[in-house]
């Protein structure tokens, strides 16, 4: 019994250090994004699920597009990235 208890509180850590890893790449991705595209920041949604980046909402210019595709790539952790952005 003490073995089963073992097995589900390794998979309970397992899934806060991976909550814990992908809230730290969100943050990054977004510390990054407030420096170099601080107009259109508020209008990205960071979404990290073990390791893959989802960028959705709406840029100003192809250029914020680039920008943020390119430092979600360059994070940390990064396995994957979605960019589902739109430009207005």
């Amino acid at each position: 019994m003490a073995v089963g208890m073992r097995s589900s509180e390794n998979s309970e850590n397992q899934t806060v250090s991976r909550l814990d890893r992908d809230g730290r790449i969100a943050d990054n991705i977004v510390a990054a994004l407030e420096l170099s595209v601080p107009d259109d920041v508020g209008s990205i949604d960071v979404r990290v699920n073990d390791g893959e980046v989802t960028l959705s909402g709406a840029v100003s210019s192809l250029l914020a597009f680039r920008i943020a595709q390119k430092f979600a790539e360059s994070t940390p952790g990064v396995i994957a990235v979605n960019n589902d952005l739109e430009i207005h």
